[in-house]
């Protein structure tokens, strides 16, 4: 007859499980995470959405913690609706692509869009550098992508700065943009 494990032998495998599957990771890197949702059907064409189920997001100062709260955003050809605050911490930011075309979210750390650094109609992604940013880059229409992203206190611009197809202005200039302020 076996004897059963003790329990401190299964708390020892469980926690060695557990510790395996944290990282103190800053999410400095871009990433291939989280997860990619159909919200509407098909394109008709076939393709698009349809094969980007599970292919997962990308981000840019994405994190590993859990989240504490959800933010959830709205994007659409052209505006993003966001909530004007929330709590700091760990956010998992939901992103729902309502839209016919892709889009993508940035989030930076300035007063308000005005604050950005443009250059030729666009925000300059390379001079927000200095002060960093967070991004779930451009997914497809009819889709819902995922980030968690550790935010500190303070205010910061939501928006898409991409341009959409046979557009000259950004989305940002089309009013892709929301002010959001963290406590």
């Amino acid at each position: 007859m076996r004897r059963p494990l003790p329990r401190l032998a299964y708390a020892v495998v469980l926690c060695a499980v557990l510790f395996a599957a944290c990282s103190d990771d800053d999410g400095a890197e871009v990433r291939s995470a989280g997860s990619v949702e159909i919200v509407g059907p098909p394109p008709p064409e076939g393709g698009g959405s349809v094969s980007a189920v599970g292919t997962g997001c990308t981000t840019k100062g994405a994190t590993t913690k859990l989240a504490a709260a959800t933010l959830e955003v709205n994007v659409d050809e052209y505006t993003l609706q966001a909530p004007a605050t929330a709590k700091a911490g760990v956010l998992e930011v939901i992103v729902r692509n309502r839209g016919a075309q892709p889009h993508e979210l940035i989030i930076a750390k300035a007063a308000s869009r005005e604050a950005l650094p443009v250059k030729d109609g666009k925000v300059d992604e390379v001079a927000l550098e200095a002060t960093g940013f967070y991004k779930i880059a451009s997914f497809p229409k009819s889709t819902i992508c995922r980030g968690f992203f550790d935010l500190a206190a303070g205010t910061y611009v939501l928006f898409d700065n991409l341009t959409g197809a046979g557009q000259t202005q950004s989305n940002l200039q089309r009013g892709m943009v929301s002010v959001l302020t963290l406590t």
